[in-house]
């Protein structure tokens, strides 16, 4: 790589952040608005307003196969994929997207996994710690 190519140890590496939204979308303000605030409070996003309304906007909800609105795409240098958040999304939720698009954060969540799915889950598939009524003793009594 050359040095037009990498970046400098200045420079942040940035979130690709694309808010599509429609001008009759009664949720569109907001979650234009929760990103704006977002962007503003971060250094390491760069975002766009995708007006769908708009011959390039259409085409690219097309291409990103955008079926409502207002749908926000994440794209960063640790995940290949783009991560899609379609609705007005908490902002720890859009936060915690942008995170794991840049790879500081692995994206499991930083709660515990035992939440009521997650206990739930456990009790069906024999993993984790669940309340199976054994107390643990080998004899399946209390």
């Amino acid at each position: 790589m050359t040095a037009a190519t990498t970046p400098s140890a200045t420079e942040t590496v940035k979130a690709d952040v694309k808010v599509f939204f429609s001008p009759t979308c009664p949720h569109c303000p907001p979650a234009k608005d929760l990103v704006r605030t977002v962007a503003s409070d971060r250094d390491d996003i760069m975002f766009e307003e995708i007006n769908i309304m708009t011959p390039m906007g259409l085409q690219m909800a097309r291409r990103f196969e955008i079926m409502s609105t207002p749908t926000i795409l994440i794209k960063g240098p640790a995940d290949p994929q783009w991560i899609g958040i379609k609705g007005v999304p908490r902002r720890a939720a859009l936060e915690k997207a942008i995170d794991v698009s840049l790879g500081v954060a692995d994206g499991t969540g930083t709660r515990s996994e035992k939440g009521f799915l997650g206990r739930l889950l456990s009790r069906f598939s024999g993993t984790g710690d669940s309340d199976d009524g054994d107390d643990d003793d080998g004899n399946g009594t209390r």
